[in-house]
């Protein structure tokens, strides 16, 4: 029987309850119902029954029933990821179990309370909800023993404590006591074999196959899978098998039997799944296994007779290991790469970029010492070439920091890498090498960190005109280039008109004819449905890291072509399309397209009609996978998300393990934000360990929600905090609190706050101002735009900074109402704490341009807009 025709006969079960009067008949259906709804993944739905069922009981006056209703609808709050509200219902439940003298649920109780406990450990990794499992089911099994012995069928009793042996084994899995778990896992298995509980027996089997799995025990993990496979046959439950043969193929997969591995997941397709995602998952897995299989086979043909194919199959092959996350695979295949290049006696510049992708892949291993021997081998072979070496030697600096060689190894090589930019012109590369250099003085050498501060200025200031200018020439180049080509195309469509206009820049290294491009051959043949004018302003870019086509409103059927003509564009490291269409009807083609370009560092997705929904599906796309695995920014700003799109958002975090900068303006998010998924979202937020830069202004949270988003960042390592215009309305009192407990706390490094336009006065000031010296690595402050914001906000906050070791970089109050005359005093302690300062000149005196001339002689006339001494900047008309 289907889904659709069990509900519909439900439904007219539980109406013809509710027009008869029957509670208890209604509250049977409304269990049934959500029991249906949750084994085919409708969890709020089934939750909605479950809660129907408990105002049924509870207005029948049945106790028990009231207690089976709250752990029902704890289960189906733990599987939304709620845990916090699970665990209250559960723990209502043993309330009225207990109440009732009722053994039986009570051992249930801790059972369920136990697994949850297991479920929060698996999102956090946190070893007191591990110490709680442990307990819980420790007690469920005391209950057992003590209380039901002989009380129950033998059957019953032994399917109880199969379960909670076998929870117990992961349990204590998880601690790492082997011992302990291996005899509970012998326990569940003997009960399940000699009571016949073949469900419960693949449970054990399955779980125990993936725990030798993760303790590279193959062989012993293929016998308990296949244990497991026998169990799912019996039971005539395909799914079960499905399962079995996707973690088959995984063992199979790191023994290297592709083969095998195939034969596996076309099993697990055929025999399919309740579950789309995992679904999706084995198509992907067996997508990449075939291709895997494909090149193996050409590899065998071609190593002996065509040295120079086996060459570039080994390329791919490596590329394909590496976004597959299989990094030893991929650096045995990068070897045999450079094998045939140095036999083929490949050109310096060919075999330099082979020793960068086996630099890079033994780096993600964590093998850094062999990382830096590569690296020193593409620099042999890149001597001449400044720029290269630059890079190069930063690079090694980096992987030597990695591998913690000493201070005076990293500075000699931050120094060789910092004088081959200055040989190449580049600034921007310089100030990148000094920013690291920095990082590593304040960490290991903090005496010789100012130096280092004073030189990036000077090189900021020195470089900004400069840069702007050539980027400009470029940019116009690039332009004309990209006019030529559109207009040789013979199409004169809109849409070839907008893309002309998109910036294409030149990528880190020139890719010689050796590099098999995305053009030709089979990847090119592939294509020429689609339109040919986005098809040829796309690949004009070749291998440029950066492809714009920002602002255009391009629609669905425009930006699909766009997307498939920009996959396989491997060296492709940004890509923005902010201001289009992309809708969430679209968002099945950018998964496609993403899935083809590992190497994206920067996704920009800013207002594109994407709704919760299209973030569903892309964190559906993402599930399991390494498609993001290198990006380091993500904009999703100005896109309708809402309150409901917690998971997703939690998923898509997770997705991106290096993710630095994350924009979140204006998605729509309010107070609810953060109830929908607390667990999920905060745990997804916390675990963002290279996080930067966070912004989420323009989101209406109030206090409550912001409290709970700041009490889930990783305070440790986040620089950047951007929330303006987070309140509600003028009403919304107590907003500074969670920010100000949020610095106060041990370990905040944030260097940049932004609490603009916030209906914030002299109160919140006086309380952000008293928790500064508690958190001095802040130096940027942005209160601009709270009206309610007056002099004595500024004279406060000046006075708090006299308690710091140093002022601030930045304090913007333009948009407040900070009145002069500000007084001679006032302005001392302003030229003394601050390197720049932003009022609104319409409110000061000609009495503060007089102090300011005093202060610092120079020559103001009623035009200049800026004050000046050096590096400095104190005063600013906006």
């Amino acid at each position: 029987m289907n889904l659709e025709r069990e509900l519909r006969q439900l439904s007219k079960a539980k109406a013809k309850a509710q027009r008869s009067g029957q509670l208890r008949e209604e509250a049977s259906v409304c269990h049934q119902l959500g029991e249906l709804l949750a084994s085919h993944g409708c969890y709020a739905e089934a939750l909605r029954e479950h809660q129907q069922e408990l105002q049924l009981l509870e207005t029948a006056d049945d106790p028990l029933g009231c207690a089976v209703a709250h752990r029902k609808i704890g289960e189906r709050l733990a599987e939304m990821e709620d845990y916090s509200a699970a665990l209250q219902h559960q723990h209502r439940y043993l309330e009225l179990a207990c109440a009732l003298s009722n053994h039986v649920e009570q051992q249930r109780a801790w059972a369920t309370i136990g697994r949850t406990h297991l479920d929060i450990y698996d999102h956090h990794q946190s070893q007191d909800a591990l110490q709680q499992a442990q307990d819980a089911f420790e007690k469920s099994l005391a209950i057992l023993d003590e209380k039901l012995q002989g009380s129950l069928p033998k059957r019953e009793l032994s399917e109880m404590r199969t379960r909670v042996y076998l929870n117990l084994g992961l349990t204590c899995e998880s601690l790492q006591q082997v011992a302990l778990c291996s005899a509970y896992f012998k326990k569940s298995i003997f009960l399940a074999e000699q009571n016949h509980l073949y469900e419960d027996l693949f449970r054990a089997r399955y779980n125990l196959g993936a725990i030798h799995w993760r303790r590279g025990q193959h062989s012993q993990a293929m016998r308990c899978l296949e244990g497991a496979r026998e169990c799912a046959r019996v039971l005539k439950q395909g799914f079960l098998e499905s399962e079995c043969c996707l973690l088959l193929s995984q063992v199979l997969l790191d023994l290297g039997d592709f083969l095998a591995a195939k034969r596996a997941l076309k099993k697990a397709y055929r025999l399919g799944s309740q579950k789309p995602l995992q679904k999706a998952s084995v198509c992907r897995t067996l997508k990449y296994v075939l291709a895997v299989v494909q090149l193996q086979q050409r590899l065998e043909e071609s190593e002996e007779s065509d040295p120079e194919v086996a060459m570039g199959i080994c390329e791919q092959l490596g590329d394909l290991f590496s976004k597959a996350g299989d990094f030893p695979k991929a650096a045995a295949a990068y070897q045999k790469q450079l094998h045939f290049a140095e036999l083929l006696n490949r050109p310096g510049p060919e075999l330099a970029v082979i020793h960068v992708s086996l630099a890079a892949t033994l780096g993600d291993m964590k093998d850094h010492r062999q990382a830096v021997h590569h690296y020193e081998a593409e620099l042999r072979l890149q001597e001449g070439n400044p720029l290269e070496e630059a890079k190069t030697w930063l690079n090694i600096a980096l992987s030597r920091e990695e591998a913690g060689d000493t201070y005076e190894v990293l500075a000699l090589c931050f120094q060789k890498a910092l004088g081959c930019a200055q040989l190449a012109g580049q600034p921007q590369l310089q100030r990148q090498i000094l920013r690291h250099l920095h990082a590593v003085q304040l960490r290991l050498q903090p005496e010789e960190a100012p130096g280092t501060e004073t030189r990036l200025q000077e090189l900021q200031a020195a470089g900004d005109e400069d840069e702007r200018d050539g980027e400009d020439e470029e940019d116009d180049d690039a332009l004309e280039a990209t006019e030529l080509e559109l207009s040789e195309s013979g199409e004169a469509g809109s849409l070839a008109e907008q893309l002309g206009t998109r910036q294409v820049e030149e990528g880190r290294r020139p890719l010689g004819s050796w590099v098999r491009g995305t053009h030709g051959g089979e990847a090119g043949a592939g294509r020429t449905e689609e339109h040919q004018q986005v098809l040829q302003a796309v690949e004009h870019q070749g291998s440029a890291p950066t492809f714009s086509a920002c602002s255009l409103a391009l629609c669905q059927a425009q930006l699909t072509p766009l997307l498939r003509a920009l996959k396989l564009h491997s060296a492709l490291r940004e890509l923005r399309l902010a201001g289009n269409r992309l809708g969430d009807g679209c968002v099945a083609e950018l998964l496609a397209t993403l899935d083809t370009v590992p190497g994206l560092t920067l996704l920009d997705l800013s207002s594109n009609h994407l709704g919760p929904d299209g973030l569903r599906q892309l964190a559906a796309g993402l599930l399991g996978q390494t498609t993001l695995q290198n990006l380091e920014e993500l904009d999703l700003s100005m896109n309708p998300l809402g309150d409901g799109c917690g998971q997703a958002l939690a998923s898509v975090l997770r997705a991106c393990p290096v993710l630095c900068t994350l924009h979140l303006q204006a998605c729509g998010f309010g107070p609810s934000f953060f109830l929908s998924h607390q667990a999920t979202l905060g745990s997804a937020f916390q675990d963002t360990k290279c996080l930067k830069t966070l912004s989420l202004s323009y989101n209406g949270l109030g206090p409550t929600a912001l409290g709970q988003v700041l009490g889930s960042l990783p305070a440790h390592s986040l620089l950047r905090l951007e929330l303006g215009s987070v309140a509600t309305s003028k009403s919304d009192l107590g907003l500074m609190e969670p920010v100000v407990r949020y610095l106060s706390q041990e370990g905040c490094v944030l260097e940049h706050l932004s609490m603009s336009a916030n209906h914030l006065g002299d109160k919140d000031v006086r309380a952000l101002s008293r928790c500064l010296p508690l958190c001095p690595s802040l130096v940027s402050l942005d209160l601009s735009a709270n009206p309610e914001v007056s002099s004595a906000g500024l004279e406060e906050l000046l006075s708090t900074l006299q308690k710091r070791p140093q002022g601030l970089s930045f304090l913007g109050l333009s948009g407040c109402a900070v009145q002069g005359p500000l007084g001679l005093d006032l302005w001392d302690k302003v030229v003394a704490q601050l390197q720049e300062l932003q009022l609104c000149t319409r409110r000061l005196s000609a009495e503060d341009r007089d102090a300011l001339h005093q202060l610092l002689p120079s020559q103001l006339s009623p035009r200049v807009c800026t004050l000046d001494q050096g590096p400095k900047l104190f005063f600013r008309h906006l």
